[in-house]
């Protein structure tokens, strides 16, 4: 008993990937909810969702691909940088 409420309590203190928080608002803004204690999308809940849903959640999914790729971009110069830098100490 006492194992099983440190492992929850465990579970609910453990960040979430990024990708895995874009899926859950995607999922809170078509109006359907993952457990807290899963991380990915069962076949079952993809089956149950019409291509509404769905398209919001690839829309938002290529939302926060692009970001990130676009935030890569802007640190590619400062990572040249320092370590153009680091050779030189």
């Amino acid at each position: 008993m006492i194992w099983l409420i440190y492992t929850s309590k465990k579970k609910e203190r453990r960040r979430y990937s990024p990708i895995t928080e874009t899926v859950r608002k995607s999922l809170h803004n078509v109006g359907m909810t993952l457990s807290p204690y899963r991380r990915r999308l069962t076949r079952r809940l993809l089956i149950e969702m019409n291509v509404a849903q769905l398209h919001v959640i690839v829309n938002e999914l290529h939302t926060h691909i692009e970001r990130s790729e676009q935030r890569n971009i802007e640190q590619y110069p400062m990572l040249v940088d320092i370590e153009d830098l680091t050779r030189y100490l």
